[in-house]
């Protein structure tokens, strides 16, 4: 068990239930929509931190199947146990430490702009002092670190009043722990709040801890249309107007995550190079097996004439087409434990995809192989036949001729493979670390809201369509 764990603490987006001090000018919906975008904002910065066990304390206890499908890999997902919020917090820094953790780091979702640089702040500190506090200018608080299970803190504490923060020192104090006092930020709880941070992002984020630069958006700033911040107060606001600010907020915010891309390839960021080289090893060994099986069998179709011959080119035009998801499920079923393979133990690991990249890309090059090939001008074949050449010596001589040809069709291979999604997810898990492809990868951080990675990682695949490409268009001018 890892010594580190955040805890943070979220509801149920529910119209009506959160955020409440929102509306007006928000109504109950869009004000739901906001604080989901505040919980994912939370989430990727604690995925973020390093060498930490993040958990997820929800509320209500039904909201399990909720978060489940929102939350990235690795995070424990606890109910909320208390008869009120106080006794929940108080409850969590226990369980915590009964988990065997040792430092932990307490946050709320009300605050979109924590990153992952403040929670491993907060946890540097605990080596010099026992409690990092991050008050609220509303009295409350952000940010608890501690590195023991002081729970006396919470002690008669009421949730909500502007008296937490103050309450939650002085038992502190009384405890003799040594605090470390953080720089006070703005929870958003109300309209007012939230664009006091829009107009000015970094004033919590940056000023507070040196050596981290400013937070310029958040996720609920960047992603969420900027007329909604800006305009619900003017419930009056013309069509034409308001489809202009969406448009120009479209576009700040598709600069802003390229310019963010950019950076992360630039910065050859760790999670990013594992993402791309494990893509490259699996849709490589995918190809190579296909290559090593459809061009044989695209040779020996195009260069014979059998009985079954037509059956078999019809089948190859078909499996052309094969649905990844089918495809997928297929090969799930074969390998799962009660599978014919299952004892193998070879579901959710690379060698799974590989096999079903395989299915998918060798027809393809069996496909286009035996169109490349019986393409070449007959008079090839006359010619190698008329200077003595056997049967075998014939087909090389067409081989050689249709091998630019055959090229693309690996390279058509290569392509279905290097952006195939479906079955990959199906029968890899998307495990990070371990199964986790470009194009799985993009999804995923589309759904959480982390556009720079999964601009990062499309700007990278159509970088390797570009240089794949050009290598073939060279060789063939060479040619």
């Amino acid at each position: 068990m890892k010594p580190r764990s955040i805890l943070i603490f979220a509801k149920e987006p529910r119209p009506g239930f959160v955020k409440t001090r929102m509306c007006p000018p928000w109504s109950p919906s869009e004000a739901a929509d906001l604080y989901l975008c505040f919980i994912r904002d939370t989430l990727l910065a604690a995925s973020k931190a390093r060498d930490a066990v993040p958990y997820l304390f929800f509320d209500p206890p039904e909201a399990v199947f909720f978060f489940r499908e929102i939350v990235p890999a690795g995070f424990i997902l606890l109910p909320q146990k208390g008869a009120d919020f106080t006794e929940r917090c108080a409850h969590s820094v226990k369980e915590a430490f009964r988990r065997g953790h040792t430092r932990i780091v307490q946050i709320g979702t009300d605050t979109p702009q924590i990153r992952a640089e403040h929670i491993e702040a907060a946890f540097g500190l605990l080596g010099e002092y026992d409690m990092g506090f991050g008050q609220t200018k509303d009295g409350g608080y952000y940010l608890l670190s501690l590195s023991q299970p002081a729970v006396g803190i919470y002690q008669g504490v009421v949730m909500g009043r502007d008296t937490v923060g103050d309450q939650m020192l002085t038992h502190a104090g009384r405890l003799g722990l040594r605090i470390k006092i953080l720089p006070a930020w703005t929870d958003i709880d109300t309209h007012a709040d939230l664009v006091s941070l829009e107009a000015d992002p970094g004033v919590d984020s940056g000023r507070a801890y040196p050596g981290i630069s400013p937070l310029k958006t958040s996720f609920s700033l960047r992603y969420l249309p900027r007329w909604l911040i800006r305009g619900l107060t003017e419930k009056m606001i013309g069509p034409l107007r308001g489809a202009f600010l969406l448009i120009v907020g479209f576009m700040v915010v598709l600069s802003s995550g390229i310019q963010d891309a950019i950076r992360l390839i630039l910065s050859m960021d760790r999670s990013l190079l594992e993402i791309v080289l494990l893509s490259l090893r699996v849709s490589g060994a995918s190809v190579l097996l296909g290559a090593f099986i459809g061009i044989p069998l695209g040779s020996l179709v195009g260069l014979r004439r059998f009985p079954a011959r037509d059956m078999i080119v019809t089948l190859l035009n078909t499996f052309m087409g094969l649905p990844p998801v089918a495809v997928g499920l297929a090969v799930y079923l074969m390998l799962s434990r009660s599978g014919p393979f299952g004892v193998l133990g070879l579901l959710f690991t690379p060698a799974a995809m590989i096999i079903a990249q395989t299915i998918l890309v060798t027809p393809i090059i069996a496909a286009l192989t035996h169109a490349a090939v019986g393409g070449v001008d007959p008079l090839i074949r006359d010619a190698a036949k008329s200077l003595g050449a056997g049967a075998l010596d014939q087909g090389f001589a067409l081989l050689r001729e249709s091998r630019y040809a055959i090229l693309s069709g690996v390279i058509a291979g290569f392509g279905r493979a290097i952006g195939e999604v479906g079955a990959v997810m199906i029968v890899g898990g998307n495990i990070t670390g371990s199964t986790r492809t470009m194009t799985t990868a993009m999804v995923l951080e589309t759904g959480m809201g982390n556009f720079e990675l999964a601009l990062a990682l499309g700007m990278i695949l159509l970088m390797l369509a570009f240089l794949v490409n050009m290598g073939l268009h060279l060789l063939q001018g060479k040619g």
